[in-house]
């Protein structure tokens, strides 16, 4: 079942209020099992950023696959991916002795995702289309992604109530786990 409108505006808003420092946002969002399933939509939305995210790349890692080939074959991963992490986080929240918070931190996850390929997607366009030519473009890049891992580190933070070091591991592990499914 896809989220209704405002569960979505206030699923991606309390995203960016925690961004903007309010460390209560974890709370703004419903962590009940059926809404845990519901921001599973925020990867759905996200879903055509990457796409353009994709298409807008370096098209000559096709590895002797059509384009319509690779774009299945990525889809494949991205939505393998959706599910993978929250997955094996269920078992990671065990080990953290944060197995209450698991749902608040899946739908802070999971409503997370549109804005953090709009950052990348915006610097891809603004790279490509020469806004941010050479070395800016790569500086800027290297900037957008920092950006996310900082998403990643907040959320995992504040919804899990860590302490940096297990934020880090977490952080990590999602990261590792997308090296992973990319080298497929």
């Amino acid at each position: 079942m896809l989220a209704p409108a405002s569960e979505i505006a206030r699923g991606i808003s309390s995203v960016v209020a925690l961004m903007r420092g309010d460390d209560k946002a974890v709370t703004y969002i419903d962590d009940a099992p059926e809404a845990v399933w519901r921001s599973f939509t925020g990867p759905l939305i996200a879903y055509p950023l990457f796409l353009l995210l994709l298409l807008t790349g370096d098209m000559a890692n096709l590895e002797g696959l059509s384009l319509e080939g690779y774009v299945l074959r990525e889809t494949a991963l991205f939505a393998i991916g959706v599910f993978l992490f929250p997955t094996a986080m269920l078992f990671g929240c065990v080990l953290l002795d944060r197995e209450d918070q698991w749902g608040r931190y899946i739908s802070m996850y999971n409503w997370s995702a549109p804005i953090q390929l709009g950052i990348l997607l915006l610097v891809r366009v603004l790279t490509a289309g020469q806004i941010l030519p050479g070395a800016m473009g790569g500086f800027a890049m290297v900037f957008a992604l920092g950006v996310t891992l900082y998403i990643l580190y907040k959320i995992a933070n504040k919804a899990l109530e860590l302490d940096m070091m297990p934020t880090m591991a977490v952080v990590l592990f999602d990261v590792a786990i997308g090296i992973g499914l990319n080298s497929l």
